[in-house]
């Protein structure tokens, strides 16, 4: 993979209790990316392409939402559009 500058820029950001929205054009390796900085972390990684993720995080409440949560350093939802 091509070494993103980005990168450590999100990484940069980790643990400062906001989100981090990675945005740009099709097929340019945004969910590469995310994927190679969720492996170096422990992360769970939820692709809204894929209907069970899609499902998992559609009309949850505020705790089962928190419960997806527990016990990671951070979450990354690809595709979080497709979240009604």
């Amino acid at each position: 993979m091509i070494a993103r500058s980005i990168e450590s820029q999100i990484v940069a950001d980790f643990g400062k209790g906001k989100i981090i929205v990675v945005l740009g054009p099709r097929q340019v390796g945004k969910t590469t990316l995310l994927e190679q900085i969720a492996n170096g972390h422990h992360a769970k990684f939820y692709n809204c392409d894929d209907r069970d993720d899609c499902d998992l995080l559609t009309e949850r409440s505020s705790t089962e939402l928190a419960s997806l949560a527990t016990g990671c350093e951070m979450i990354v939802i690809d595709e979080a559009q497709r979240v009604p």
